[in-house]
């Protein structure tokens, strides 16, 4: 059954929020490691450097002979440069990551950012998955990041 929320924000953070991770994150292209492991990171969760202001998804892990918990895995696709073991990291759980629809609209004037692009106070934006997806669970939409940290912005969201 789908879950929605709605929040303002006046930050700048992913839509769901993301929360931070403890374990340092490295990557070299779509590979990652992280420093110890964590239940957190696992296939379909979504990683977000705050600095390169961009979401990853992780396509899987590699779990180890003998089952331990894993600690390497390969992403969707790289970040836009490697991510060094110094760097911030937050993640969006697997179950927040399957986002369905949101939107997202200023609350005075001003502007904000989503996913770099800037939208004035008499403008929004907002995404929705196909129709299949609303009922299949399937082909979610990528995790924006809302840079709402000159401005309030109202944001909703859908998750599966």
């Amino acid at each position: 059954m789908p879950r929605s929320g709605e929040a303002l924000r006046t930050t700048k953070d992913t839509i769901p929020a993301s929360t931070a991770l403890t374990p340092t994150v490295t990557t070299v292209g779509t590979y990652f490691s992280i420093s110890v492991a964590d239940a957190s990171v696992q296939a379909g969760a979504v990683f977000y450097i705050p600095a390169q202001s961009a979401t990853r998804k992780i396509k899987s892990m590699n779990v180890p002979i003998g089952g331990a918990s894993p600690t390497e895995g390969q992403l969707e696709t790289a970040f836009g440069s490697d991510v060094t073991a110094d760097a911030t990291v937050a993640i969006i759980p697997q179950q927040d990551a399957k986002l369905l629809k949101w939107s997202a609209s200023p609350v005075s004037a001003g502007s904000l950012i989503v996913n770099g692009v800037t939208y004035n106070a008499d403008l929004s934006d907002n995404r929705e998955a196909a129709a299949e997806a609303l009922v299949a669970g399937t082909g979610f939409i990528s995790v924006p990041v809302l840079d709402a940290t000159t401005h309030t912005a109202t944001i909703t969201w859908t998750l599966f």
